[in-house]
């Protein structure tokens, strides 16, 4: 397929997404990749591996673990100086900010999951924030099957991608 005709239908399937406010009137998104389109996601990966190709390939000093779900990165570097240049330079290069979130005691938040490096090696658990009710949809609720067997897999599944020991995994599923 032409390039031209790519750029095109790419432009066209993330540009020109029609959506619906709560108040019922429709809009179009103008710019950037519209919220919830498949695309973004594709997009996403795509533009953040450019921009870390282009960070850590002329790295002399290389981080020790670097892992990223969409724009979130997890790090372990030398040190603070290290992480702060890195930042630096992934902002420069993506036009992005990023913040950071330092460890303290050896423990740290990433997006849902409570890494532990306490010991020698990392231990891992599902984190909730301290302001959940731990409620979840009532079985007996008004909802289709399908959907209450999804909540269902969706926890336990996380439980069994995140937990790193069997006793974190069942007090997860107990929980």
């Amino acid at each position: 397929m032409p390039r031209g005709i790519t750029k095109d239908m790419l432009l066209t399937c993330t540009t020109e997404a029609p959506f619906k406010c709560p108040q019922g009137k429709m809009y179009v998104q103008i710019d950037g990749v519209a919220m919830g389109s498949p695309l973004g996601v594709f997009c996403a990966r795509g533009f953040m591996s450019f921009v870390e190709n282009e960070v850590l390939s002329p790295l002399k000093e290389k981080p020790h673990l670097y892992l990223r779900y969409v724009d979130d990165i997890f790090v372990c570097v030398e040190n603070v100086h290290m992480l702060e240049e890195l930042r630096a330079k992934l902002q420069v290069c993506s036009g992005l900010q990023f913040t950071l979130e330092l460890n303290v005691s050896n423990k740290i938040l990433f997006l849902y999951v409570l890494v532990d490096a306490t010991s020698d090696s990392f231990t891992t658990n599902i984190y909730c924030n301290p302001t959940d009710a731990g409620k979840c949809m009532n079985g007996l609720g008004e909802c289709s099957q399908s959907y209450k067997k999804g909540v269902i897999r969706a926890n336990v599944r996380g439980a069994v991608y995140v937990c790193s020991s069997w006793h974190m995994f069942h007090s997860e599923l107990k929980y």
